[in-house]
């Protein structure tokens, strides 16, 4: 789609997790353009720990602390980021709509993450779960739930 003034009108579609994110874009189908997973997304409870800041980094050594908690501080940090992500490509004029496909605990993290003009062009939410699936694959499950 085109605006009258000859400038293309994106469309992205954000298919993520707590540790994945794929972004894919309409041109004549949808292409996947860019790619993420977190550095911590393998990372076993054992080998999360925060410094003092409440940043993440791997060790091999033994830590305090709920497990559950590191994880989903792991998870929460991820979707920020994913979320800064997509404010800064819409405030760049990189897509002008989104659809986003995430699993329903993930996409309420994601909520609270979006800042509000990104929250404005979000079309539709699909709490489904596509990160672990082919690109190929994706584009057809897109296609379906539109």
């Amino acid at each position: 789609m085109r605006y009258s003034n000859g400038n293309t009108y994106h469309k992205w579609v954000l298919v993520a997790d707590g540790g994945a994110a794929r972004i894919f874009q309409k041109n004549k189908t949808y292409e996947e353009i860019h790619q993420v997973r977190s550095k911590y997304q393998h990372s076993t409870s054992k080998e999360l720990v925060t410094d003092k800041d409440g940043a993440f980094y791997a060790t091999r050594h033994h830590t305090k602390g709920n497990a559950s908690d590191q994880h989903a501080q792991a998870e929460k940090a991820f979707i920020q980021s994913v979320a800064d992500y997509l404010k800064q490509s819409y405030l760049a004029g990189a897509f002008h709509e989104i659809r986003i496909m995430m699993p329903p605990k993930a996409m309420g993290s994601m909520r609270k993450c979006l800042d509000s003009k990104v929250k404005h062009v979000v079309k539709q939410e699909i709490l489904k779960d596509y990160t672990h699936i082919k690109s190929s694959e994706i584009v057809r499950k897109i296609l379906a739930d539109l």
